[in-house]
């Protein structure tokens, strides 16, 4: 792994892995060797599938198969986050940290077409997000990996799909901290690069809730929120890339427009 323009992000990797592997029993490449300072790491091969790759080759019950596999991983953090939470050493992602990302992303919104045929929307999503995330803060907070998603996760198993946790490796997480549980699950579900459509999400929501064991309307509270919030970002960040000069950015754009639109109507139509 060459972060050499980026080693601010070698001890944050280092210290999370350690995290997966100790206090989660889960799957992230083996550190073999490290230099923080030149900002080199040295990983173990894990091959070359992505979960992305993997799912292209499934089809029907198989697909969803898989997905639950991948949320099963996520309720294993959220299960064992709880009694490890005292050693987990990372910052909040917090109220703040998550508005401030909504802020950078209006700067490029503002040049994209979207912002001018959905300003109504837009300005709801803001003010929603900021009247009543809080509430939604008050709830556990959890390892949050904040990139989880099919092509930061590799199959590390000979079959074709994951049967178990550790069939599942994961990656880039040099960013993870301590957030709502909803999170991960919205990377993962409402994820621009590998569309699901909106029964299957639907599907997978509540496999996570129950696999959870929590509350439907609290998770759901948090997870259109967060949803709205998420790809909004990504929508103000895609079309900063697109901007300059990254066009293949512009591909995904239509589909975190949609899952903004559907997490705000969504929370909308439940809870206002």
């Amino acid at each position: 792994m060459d972060a050499s323009s980026e080693k601010h992000t070698i001890a944050p990797y280092i210290k999370i892995a350690n995290y997966l592997h100790s206090l989660f029993a889960l799957k992230a490449p083996n550190i073999i060797q490290f230099d923080e300072n030149q900002g080199f790491m040295l990983l173990e091969d894990v091959g070359d599938i992505s979960l992305n790759k993997a799912l292209t080759k499934l089809q029907g019950d198989n697909i969803l198969h898989t997905y639950y596999i991948l949320l099963d991983v996520l309720a294993h953090i959220n299960t064992y986050s709880k009694p490890n939470i005292a050693s987990i050493d990372l910052p909040e992602h917090n109220f703040d940290a998550l508005v401030m990302a909504m802020e950078n992303a209006i700067t490029f919104i503002e040049k994209n077409a979207f912002y001018f045929e959905y300003k109504a929307e837009i300005k709801l999503a803001t003010k929603l997000f900021a009247k009543y995330y809080e509430q939604a803060i008050n709830s556990a907070k959890v390892l949050v990996l904040r990139d989880y998603h099919v092509d930061n996760l590799m199959l590390h198993t000979r079959k074709k799909q994951p049967e178990v946790l550790n069939d599942v490796c994961i990656l880039d997480f040099q960013d993870a901290s301590l957030g709502n549980y909803a999170y991960d699950a919205v990377s993962l579900i409402q994820d621009v690069r590998r569309f699901i459509d909106y029964p299957m999400q639907a599907a997978l929501v509540q496999y996570y809730i129950a696999t959870l064991k929590s509350n439907k309307e609290e998770f759901l509270y948090s997870y259109y929120l967060l949803g709205l919030q998420r790809n909004f970002r990504i929508i103000g960040a895609f079309t900063k890339l697109t901007i300059n000069g990254h066009k293949k950015y512009e591909l995904y754009m239509n589909n975190a427009i949609s899952n903004f639109l559907h997490s705000l109507n969504a929370f909308t139509a439940q809870y206002l």
